[in-house]
């Protein structure tokens, strides 16, 4: 619970004066309310009691921490003093790194992606600052399936008749990080309905509908000549380096700043704020070993590049997000490790376990989409098929419903107990893994990633 500045001063025994010197020099900032306010949540409290420690345990004054944080976040400093002393070299990995480093790769690796041919730049055009997707001429196409889409989504378009006028969203920043198909396209352009300033990127390397993302640069009203849209990057196939370089783009507004808000799928703009900021306190970007996964190793060479060239950038940008919202497993799990860990920046609101989710989107979702997935990716007969769904959750049940639709005959594996009766309760073979994976045709993972 967040306090106020007369509270964290009764808690920590450090003046209110004290604690505004603090702030201007940049040791501990607390978040500010939409009125100004200061709020000194508990990873600030305590940050505030491990300094009284520090200062009094080795003799240091405020004005030498208050230099140290200068030679952290200024380079042309550092470089100075450097150059004076001899090189100093700050190798050491953050306390955080180990938690970094297993939040980066709790899920599976992603497949290496097509490369496309890029040079990492923004695109600009029209009344679109930046954006890179793969084909503006595609919006043609994207434009026809996002109508239909509108239709099939009464809720959206029942806010933008009901708060379209009053634009209540207006001046408010909103990131998103969530798959770049028509659907969120819709979602996309209700936010802009309402007054916000939206950019975007896909969360996931290969989900992006191309003819989508082209059609939101372009805009409802806009041509591919003179695109009057959303900055957008996504594309299918983006390789792991591209596709962490979109998501720091769609971070970061043509004036250095980012959002007031986050709409996060898995959790990847909410980590990558939390490490640049955790690596921009403690001035060292860990270097990677052997057992480390390709793609943390790219997510550390975003950040030391970051480091390097705008120091403090990512602990700018998580001092100014109000909230965000979290859409799936992976990234609520991230949350709660944040949480745990009292490393959380900003408030999180869990989506993923809303009834309206869990037990709509999850099952019945997923019992339209799975076969759609597989269809368009293999193009191959699913009936008579053995099929493996690994977790009987609310996902597992609807996948199962969508192979069975099929002819497929599916078996179910499953660690906890009445999920697994309820398996054998609808009539379907509960098995271990390992006696079906050699003859099985199609798995899917259905497990939460726990």
């Amino acid at each position: 619970m967040a306090s106020t500045i007369r509270q964290a001063s009764e808690a920590t025994l450090w003046s209110q004066r004290m604690l505004r010197y603090l702030e201007e020099a940049g040791l501990v900032v607390p978040l500010r309310t939409p009125g100004g306010h200061r709020q000194y949540a508990p990873r600030h409290i305590e940050r505030l009691a491990r300094l009284r420690e520090l200062l009094d345990e080795h003799g240091l004054a405020i004005s030498d921490l208050a230099f140290e944080l200068r030679m952290r976040t200024d380079p042309h400093l550092a470089r100075a003093v450097d150059d004076w002393f001899g090189p100093l070299h700050r190798s050491a990995a953050p306390p955080e790194a180990g938690l970094y480093r297993r939040l980066a790769t709790d899920e599976q690796p992603y497949p290496r992606g097509v490369a496309v041919s890029l040079n990492l730049t923004p695109d600009s055009a029209g009344a679109v600052t930046d954006f890179k997707v793969a084909d503006l001429s595609l919006a043609g196409f994207g434009r026809k399936e996002i109508t239909l889409a509108e239709h099939e989504m009464p809720g959206l378009m029942a806010l933008r008749r009901e708060f379209g006028p009053s634009r209540p969203l207006a001046g408010k920043k909103i990131a998103g990080s969530l798959h770049m198909t028509v659907q969120t396209a819709v979602l996309i352009e209700t936010l802009v309905a309402l007054g916000a300033d939206v950019r975007w990127v896909s969360c996931n390397i290969f989900s992006t509908q191309d003819h989508a993302a082209a059609a939101v640069v372009v805009g409802p009203n806009g041509t591919v000549e003179d695109p009057q849209g959303v900055a957008v990057y996504a594309w299918k196939g983006e390789t792991l380096p591209e596709y962490w370089w979109c998501t720091e783009q769609m971070l970061t507004w043509p004036d250095g700043s980012g959002p007031d808000s986050i709409v996060d799928d898995g959790g990847d703009a909410t980590l990558l704020i939390h490490m640049g900021t955790e690596f921009e306190a403690t001035g060292a970007v860990p270097s990677t070993d052997e057992n480390d996964s390709e793609e943390y190793g790219v997510i550390l060479d975003l950040l030391r590049r970051s480091v390097a060239e705008q120091p403090g950038k990512y602990t700018r940008i998580g001092q100014g997000v109000i909230g965000v919202t979290e859409e799936t497993t992976t990234g609520v799990h991230r949350l709660y490790e944040f949480e745990k860990n009292g490393t959380l920046l900003f408030p999180a609101i869990n989506v993923n376990d809303s009834v309206t989710k869990s037990k709509f989107d999850n099952k019945y979702g997923c019992r339209h989409s799975l076969i759609d997935g597989i269809n368009r990716g293999t193009d191959v007969m699913i009936a008579g098929k053995l099929a493996v769904v690994c977790g009987y959750g609310d996902v597992g049940k609807g996948c199962v419903e969508s192979l069975r639709g099929q002819g497929a005959r599916v078996v179910v594996t499953e660690v906890d107990p009445i999920c697994a009766l309820q398996a054998a309760m609808d009539g379907l073979e509960v098995v271990q893994l390992d006696d079906v994976v050699a003859r099985a045709d199609i798995f899917v993972t259905a497990t939460g990633n726990k």
